[in-house]
C-alpha cells in the first residue's frame, strides 16, 4: 500500500487559467565551506506553511531550525509578504541571514515568468471579486485565485539582495522549472533569481512534489550538510541515494535517532509508516519521490 501524494503545488496547470532577532551577519570573506571555519549553521531564516495546509512542512521546518542557531521562522498565517519585506526587524534577518527555506507552495508561470513565485499567508480569494483585476490574480478550481500581489514573485527576488546566503532552499513544487522557451542565453525562473540576489546555492524542484517524502528528504539533506560534506550537490545526491534505498524499517530507526525532532513528530511520521507500508519496503524507491530536486550555484 502507498501513501497519498500530498503536493506542495497549489497550481495545477497555470499556463490555461518579532521572534527574537538573529545577529547581523558581518559580510563574508569569501565563501567558504570547510570545516575549519566559525560555525556555518547559523542564521537560519524559515518560512514554514503559510497556508497552513501542508500536514508534514512543520515537521520538516521545525526539526531543521533546531539545529541552527539562531534562527528565526515566519510559521503559518504570520508569513505574509509584509511581514517578511516590510516588518524592519524580520526583512532585515531575511536579508542577511545565511540560510533562507522556504517550505510552501510554489508554482511557475509560464505565460509570465516574472509573475512565477511562492505561496505566503493570506493569499487566497474566494470567491474572486469582479472588480478585481485578472492580471494580478492566479485562478485555482472551486471559483478561487491566488491574489500575486501578496506572494514572492520572481519579479520581488529580482529587487533584493541576500549577501550573506550559502544556500536557498525552495522546499516548494516546480521552484527549479524556467522558461525554456526563451531564445536568450539566461533561463528564468526563480533559482535565476536567487542567484542574481546573490545567493551562492539554491536547491529547487522540477515538478510536483510529495509533502511527506519531501519534509523526509530535506531532513536528512540538511544532516548530511551538518555531518557529511558542507557541499550542496554532494550532500542533496548523498541524501537522493539513501532515500530510494531505505527501507520503512530503517526510516522509523533513523527518526527515533533524531534528538532534535519533537516526540509527537516522530510518532506521527512512524505512524504513516507503520500504516501504509512493510518493514521490508522501500516506500520512495520510485523517482518521483527522490528525483525532482536539484542544486545549482557554487
Amino acid at each position: 500500500m502507498t501513501s497519498d501524494f500530498d503536493s506542495r503545488r497549489r497550481v495545477f496547470d497555470i499556463r490555461q487559467r518579532t521572534p527574537p532577532r538573529l545577529r547581523h551577519p558581518s559580510p563574508l570573506a569569501g565563501r567558504g565551506w570547510g570545516w575549519g571555519s566559525d560555525n556555518i549553521f547559523s542564521d537560519l531564516f524559515a518560512i514554514q506553511n503559510p497556508t497552513a495546509d501542508l500536514e508534514f512542512t512543520d515537521i520538516e521546518v521545525e526539526t531543521i531550525a533546531n539545529t541552527f542557531h539562531p534562527h528565526q521562522i515566519l510559521k503559518h498565517s504570520a508569513a505574509t509578504k509584509a511581514a517578511l519585506l516590510a516588518e524592519q526587524a524580520n526583512a532585515d534577518n531575511f536579508r542577511n541571514a545565511y540560510w533562507l527555506h522556504f517550505s510552501c507552495h510554489g508554482y511557475f508561470n509560464f505565460n509570465s515568468p516574472l509573475e512565477s513565485g511562492l505561496q505566503l499567508a493570506d493569499t487566497l480569494i474566494s470567491p474572486i471579486p469582479a472588480d478585481l483585476e485578472p492580471s494580478r490574480l492566479l485562478k485555482i478550481p472551486d471559483d478561487a485565485a491566488i491574489n500575486l500581489e501578496k506572494c514572492l514573485t520572481l519579479e520581488d527576488i529580482f529587487n533584493l539582495s541576500f549577501p550573506n546566503c550559502r544556500l536557498v532552499t525552495l522546499s516548494a513544487c516546480e521552484s527549479g522549472l524556467v522558461d525554456s522557451r526563451n531564445t536568450s542565453d539566461e533561463y528564468i525562473g526563480l533559482p535565476s533569481g536567487f542567484i542574481r540576489a546573490g545567493a551562492a546555492n539554491i536547491v529547487s524542484s522540477l515538478w510536483t512534489v510529495d509533502d511527506f517524502s519531501t519534509a523526509i528528504l530535506m531532513m536528512r539533506f540538511y544532516e548530511n550538510l551538518q555531518t557529511l560534506t558542507p557541499n550542496v550537490p554532494c550532500a542533496l545526491n548523498q541524501t537522493q541515494k539513501w532515500l530510494r534505498q531505505v527501507s520503512q524499517e530503517d526510516l522509523i530507526l533513523w527518526i527515533d535517532s533524531k534528538t532534535e525532532m519533537d516526540a509527537k513528530h516522530k510518532w506521527k511520521i512512524r505512524k504513516r509508516l507503520e500504516q501504509n507500508y512493510l518493514p521490508e519496503q522501500l516506500p520512495f524507491k520510485e523517482p518521483c519521490f527522490w528525483a525532482g530536486f536539484c542544486a545549482i550555484g557554487e
